[in-house]
């Protein structure tokens, strides 16, 4: 080695371990805030989906064999345009209100959790959806609500993480909310 050159051996493995580190996390969050983002998207377009197949079945429906939807058509419809969302994670309500001097009232309500108990419930009348109690155009609005947890990946580079230890989820919630229309 020549006099008078400073020694800079390891200097850029040093630099790249100090640089690395943090853009490789910011890399994988970036990753885990878009799958975030996905997952809920694709939850509110299947709620807006199974809420839309529940008003637009048409005035006095149940009174014609095989026009009726059901509770299970409806739930088919939500897993069907979930693409990617586990019907034994996804929770739905379903929801049939009037409306009243003091906000809605709640008329009928089914609870799905998780959505596929509700995949099997097609017995006429009694899953038929909208109830004919609460199947009145322009008057009844349809809600249904869902929920879904959401895992990160980042929990694993936690420090400590090791087997056995588990990180909560983050419940991302949708909702939907229309009159019936014919």
């Amino acid at each position: 080695m020549a006099e008078g050159k400073p020694r800079r051996r390891g200097n850029a493995i040093v630099e790249f371990t100090l640089v690395a580190i943090p853009i490789i996390f910011v890399l994988i969050s970036v990753f885990e805030i878009g799958r975030g983002m996905w997952v809920y998207d694709t939850l509110a377009h299947a709620v807006r989906e199974g809420t839309r197949m529940a008003i637009v079945n048409g005035r006095d429906c149940a009174k014609i064999p095989g026009c009726a939807v059901t509770i299970a058509a409806i739930a088919e419809r939500i897993r069907v345009t979930g693409v990617g969302l586990s019907p034994d994670e996804l929770e739905v309500t379903l929801t049939m209100l009037a409306p009243s001097a003091g906000g809605p009232v709640v008329v009928a309500t089914v609870s799905c959790a998780p959505l596929r108990t509700c995949l099997s419930r097609s017995t006429l009348p009694a899953d038929q959806w909208p109830p004919a109690v609460a199947n009145r155009p322009k008057l009844h609005s349809a809600q249904i609500q869902g929920v879904i947890p959401f895992r990160s990946a980042i929990a694993m580079f936690w420090p400590g993480a090791g087997r056995g230890m588990t990180f909560g989820a983050v419940w991302l919630p949708a909702s939907s909310q229309e009159v019936i229309q014919f």
